[in-house]
């Protein structure tokens, strides 16, 4: 039996591992870059050192592109060498050259240079090699800059010793430990509201994300022109909470910090209102009476209301429901004095009554098995609740405070719904414009694609000759920007257009692979996107939309797979074509029916793909599934570990090893208390649990084989 050696650690999932994200520094750097590095330019920017003649650009050979540079050394006693361009470099940094070859005969050295600021010659590196013959093969030599160094350089070279004809492509440097610089940016929110800004005209406010160093803004988006104005929201990472008070003050509720920051239209900065009852995240915001605002958190699962000159205060108690920890979505009806919270990570619809102090759950029971009231939303007396993972969204009648369920519309994509205009409202079902009509309490499908709106606005437009009367405006993210959708009630024109004015902030890395073709891949956290990196070509660092936020990567037989949470999606990607969402990547499956949520581990052997899953909000037991390219099928084994996620996987001799978290979902807490291996036999199809010699671990975060064949 073989020793098993594993990473383990003690740290919760979820949380504290977004806390530790938000923590690392920002990327600056990037590659050193040899000019005309694979000699398509000729022999520009490279200068003959040694000898005269001899060296030319040649099609002969060409490791890429057409062109390499020749070394044709016929002289004995004669040395022949070229040398690229300065590039700058610092003392005490190791540099790395690399170089490809075609030896035809004789022998190849390549040279690391370092130099001073007045380019005087300071020392060396290199490495020589006659074999093999009539190939290309690779070449590498490093060496640490001596004091002094300012410069550093490669030479080709053939010593004076040598007879013989080398080809020469693809020349680089670079630092033994280099920061390429950021792979993927992007500009998201995840929530709006529709206020005036400084000079009384319509705008859009939306918290946008920040990065790693970077502070969320707060965006003022002028309706008619799209053009945004920014405002920093200091140590807040991004908000999913923002509202517009009564008084027309903007308020937005952040995470990584859990502060509450208030806008007055016109200002030139934002106030800092502090921590929020003690909670890192403040999920929403729903605007009560007076100025003040109703703030919903996590993990705490605290209802709280701000109120302009009295600050905060706790409404019922905490957890607002037991054991849960989010209070997801809030609402206020002015009408009967009544709050609504939804709540997750196991669904209740709670009202709150802010003269008593008291509070029930509404939701139906039929809605129990949802994981989220994720939105809520008062529209003409009606409170609009959508529930996921089911996307539903339940009308209710709150006249007088008493709840009653109207109807049930499936497939809500929109986050809210907009005010009411002539007695309907309008939302989006599976991207397509709707209406719901109050009274007859109906809805209707317009027919007219549509955005999945963060939230809407009635709007009348400076441009009336086009969009006369109303207009109905929408704002989502759209392919790592901000797109604002206009819909004209008159005359049914439909327009899209990107918000200009906020610079693209740099997305943390949530996972990175080699592809199949050599290519480093990588994927961004938060909203996705996928980038793309040559190495040693930091100019060539390329950004695909369409990919949502990657757990895992793997490679296999060609192919780039992907698994993205929410829902766990497995895409399927050739790198070989072009990136065409829809086709190329294109999706293979989901595992939400299975409650999986995030696709945190794969693996290839044997022609097949192991996909390792933690499930969704409010559940335990991941899962591992298995998918065969070649058939198209996928198994999924459930609770394989018994309420235990699947985090990380390897292969060895015919086996999958697993290592296991005790936590699930977001929302539950765990019942068993040590994290297991996992050894599955492929062949088999069967599973044994293997206890750890230690109790009491909470996760197995990495598992590997090891040079000598241990896991």
């Amino acid at each position: 039996m073989k020793r098993v050696i594993a990473k383990i650690v003690s740290a919760s999932w979820g949380i504290s591992l977004l806390a530790m994200l938000f923590c690392l520094p920002p990327a600056s750097a990037a590659d050193l870059l040899v000019p005309n590095y694979s000699f398509e330019s000729g022999l520009t920017s490279w200068t003959q050192k040694y000898g005269t003649g001899g060296i030319t650009a040649s099609s002969n050979h060409a490791y890429s592109g057409t062109l390499s540079a020749k070394i044709e050394d016929n002289a004995a006693g004669t040395a022949y060498g070229i040398e690229s361009d300065y590039l700058p470099a610092l003392a005490g940094t190791t540099y790395v050259t690399y170089a490809r070859a075609y030896i035809e005969s004789g022998a190849a050295d390549l040279y690391l240079r370092f130099w001073n600021s007045s380019k005087t010659y300071l020392g060396t590196t290199y490495v020589t090699s006659s074999a093999p013959a009539n190939q290309w093969t690779y070449l590498k030599t490093s060496g640490v800059a001596p004091a002094g160094t300012a410069y550093v350089t490669a030479m080709l070279y053939s010593n004076g010793a040598n007879i013989g004809t080398v080809y020469w492509d693809e020349v680089f440097i670079t630092k033994s430990l280099m920061n390429v610089g950021t792979q993927i940016t992007s500009t998201a929110i995840h929530s709006a509201t529709f206020g005036k800004d400084g000079s009384n005209k319509d705008a859009i406010y939306a918290v946008v994300d920040g990065a790693a160093g970077t502070d969320a803004r707060l965006a003022s988006i002028n309706i008619d022109t799209l053009s945004a104005t920014t405002y920093a929201l200091p140590g807040a990472a991004g908000g999913w909470g923002i509202a517009k008070a009564t008084d027309g003050k903007i308020y937005a509720g952040t995470y990584n910090g859990g502060k509450l920051f208030q806008y007055t239209p016109g200002a030139s900065s934002v106030v800092d209102l502090g921590q929020a009852g003690g909670q890192p995240f403040l999920w929403s915001l729903a605007p009560g009476p007076s100025g003040s605002v109703y703030i919903g958190s996590f993990p705490n699962s605290k209802l709280m209301k701000y109120t302009p000159g009295s600050g905060y205060t706790q409404l019922g108690s905490s957890p607002l429901v037991s054991a849960e920890q989010y209070v997801r979505s809030v609402a206020y009806d002015p009408a009967s004095n009544m709050v609504y919270a939804g709540i997750g990570a196991h669904a209740h619809l709670i009202k709150y009554n802010p003269a008593t102090g008291t509070s029930s759950n509404v939701l139906p029971a039929g809605y129990a098995s949802e994981s989220f009231v994720y939105n809520l939303d008062i529209e003409g007396g009606k409170l609009f609740a959508r529930v996921l993972p089911s996307y539903k969204t339940i009308v209710f009648d709150i006249a007088g405070g008493v709840v009653t369920q109207e109807t049930e519309i499936d497939k809500v994509s929109s986050g809210l719904v907009s005010s009411v205009h002539n007695g309907v409202v309008y939302f989006t079902k599976d991207n397509v414009l709707h209406t719901y009509h109050i009274a007859n309490k109906t809805y209707t499908s317009l027919g007219v694609p549509f955005p999945n709106a963060q939230d809407f606005g009635l709007i009348q437009l400076t441009d009336q000759t086009n969009y006369p009367g109303y207009t109905l405006v929408g704002i989502e993210n759209s392919m790592g920007k901000l797109m604002v959708a206009k819909y004209n009630l008159q005359n049914g024109t439909v327009t899209t257009q990107y918000v200009t004015g906020i610079t693209e902030t740099p997305n943390i890395l949530q996972s990175l692979i080699k592809g199949p073709d050599n290519k480093i891949y990588t994927s961004g956290f938060l909203t996705g996107g996928t980038g793309m990196y040559t190495s040693m070509r930091s100019d060539q660092i390329t950004i695909e939309r369409g990919v949502g936020q990657t757990e895992a990567m793997a490679t296999l037989n060609g192919k780039i797979y992907y698994g993205v949470y929410p829902e766990a999606y497995l895409y399927e990607h050739d790198p070989s074509q072009p990136w065409s969402i829809g086709t190329n990547p294109v999706k293979l499956f989901d595992l939400k029916s299975n409650k999986q949520d995030r696709p945190g581990s794969m693996v290839t052997a044997e022609g097949k793909l192991f996909i390792g899953s933690v499930p969704s909000y409010g559940e335990l037991g991941g899962a591992l599934t298995i998918y065969d390219p070649s058939t198209g099928v996928h198994t999924v084994k459930r609770n394989i570990v018994n309420n235990q996620s699947i985090i990380a996987l390897t292969y060895q001799g015919g086996y999958v090893y697993g290592g296991t978290s005790i936590s699930g979902g977001l929302g539950i807490a765990p019942t068993e208390t040590s994290a297991k291996l996992l050894k599955y036999n492929i062949a088999a199809g069967t599973s044994t649990v293997i206890n750890l010699p230690v109790s009491g671990i909470a996760a197995i975060t990495a598992i590997t084989v090891g040079p000598d064949n241990n896991i």
